[in-house]
């Protein structure tokens, strides 16, 4: 395989870098083929196992190893940088070494949070989007709140209190990005075990009546 052997002719000095007429290809092709590089290093030279190469690989193995160049070719997540090489192991070997999309995730919401960033443009949207912006919300509430029952955290997310919640805790643009009420951001957010078709409906009900007739019925007042 010629990318292959051109690496190892960098490895040997022959060559100061594998030569970028390989990777002229579109982005997923040319991500597959430094992936492949990658594998050969992992396997073939460094003789680890998936596992193994998920603890060990680093930024400075990638650069003793003269792959530094491949990482161009990388798609990193939003959430990651190229210093999260353990993702690269991921992509090798998706079905033997974890990825938690959660915990990156939740680091790029507390860089947010310490206004070290803004959310990165791609955080928001798509599938991917959508299950971040749960992953920030079940973040906040664990970290921030004390509700004594799954009402409870309905009615609060019914009220002022909830948006405000939202805004203090640079939630607001996420809810924005996917949600029509902060109701619908916490039901759809919930974990199965918590989520109540009840509750969201009653308070919903509530939000609509509101927002026609001005105030709440008035069994609620």
């Amino acid at each position: 395989m010629d990318v292959i052997n051109e690496y190892e002719q960098v490895l040997i000095g022959n060559l100061p870098k594998i030569p970028p007429r390989l990777f002229q290809n579109e982005p997923s092709a040319n991500e597959h083929l430094a992936l492949s590089v990658f594998r050969y290093a992992i396997e073939k030279l460094l003789r680890w196992t998936p596992m193994e190469a998920y603890r060990l690989f680093s930024p400075a193995v990638i650069e003793t190893m003269k792959l530094t160049q491949l990482l161009n070719y990388i798609n990193f997540p939003t959430e990651l940088t190229k210093d999260n090489t353990e993702y690269i192991v991921y992509l090798i070997y998706p079905k033997e070494v974890p990825y938690d999309f959660a915990k990156y995730g939740i680091k790029v919401y507390r860089q947010v949070l310490n206004g070290e960033i803004r959310y990165p443009r791609e955080y928001m949207y798509g599938n991917k989007g959508l299950v971040r912006a749960g992953i920030c919300l079940q973040y906040a509430i664990k970290n921030n709140m004390v509700f004594h029952s799954v009402e409870e955290m309905y009615r609060f997310f019914c009220s002022p209190e909830g948006l405000t919640f939202l805004r203090e805790k640079k939630l607001y643009q996420l809810y924005k990005s996917f949600y029509k009420t902060p109701v619908q951001f916490l039901h759809f957010s919930l974990p199965d075990s918590l989520k109540s078709e009840l509750y969201y409906n009653y308070y919903t009900f509530l939000i609509n009546y509101k927002k026609k007739y001005g105030e709440l019925p008035p069994c609620t007042s």
